[in-house]
């Protein structure tokens, strides 16, 4: 099971963007066209877990009016519902669990907010939560960014899982 250090997410988030490149067997390095992205609600797997994006939605506020975070005029607040299931053969710590990095056309990443993305929870999300995943069990769960909303664009942004593989998805 892939198990993400600090460094390994560095990494990886500094190789967004960045076509993969394989050797031809002359030697000279070629560009492999990138993988389609996984479009919303289909799920994607990879080494030992399965994602599947429900919703993506644009929000000035979070939670009840006048208590959550707000989001300044020029900002916005992208929520990502998804769910997470464990195909793997043993549990699945929430410290294991593949982050979600959000990044725009030209593979700039976003900084997810983990307090705000706990606030989005609804009480169904909430209802469904678990620490650790068993083999076989799946899960909902929320990721935020709070973002400036003259850049955002469903058409171009994806949504990257630091998993083995990585796996892109659509907006939209």
């Amino acid at each position: 099971m892939y198990k993400p250090s600090i460094f390994a997410t560095l990494l990886l988030l500094s190789a967004c963007g960045e076509a993969p490149i394989s050797q031809t067997t002359g030697g000279e390095a070629t560009v492999q066209p990138e993988a389609k992205p996984i479009a919303l609600g289909e799920t994607g797997k990879a080494a030992g877990v399965e994602i599947t994006i429900d919703t993506i939605k644009t929000m000035g506020q979070i939670g009840p009016a006048g208590i959550g975070p707000k989001a300044e005029p020029t900002e916005t607040f992208v929520v990502v519902k998804y769910r997470l299931k464990n195909t793997a053969d043993k549990a699945l710590g929430i410290a294991e669990r593949p982050a979600l990095s959000l990044a725009d056309a030209s593979g700039q990443s976003y900084a997810v907010d983990d307090m705000v993305g706990a606030m989005a929870m609804d009480s169904t999300d909430a209802a469904s939560f678990s620490v650790d995943l068993n083999p076989g069990v799946a899960t909902k769960a929320v990721s935020v960014w709070k973002i400036a909303k003259a850049g955002f664009d469903k058409a171009t942004w994806k949504v990257t899982a630091n998993t083995d593989p990585a796996m892109t998805f659509a907006l939209q």
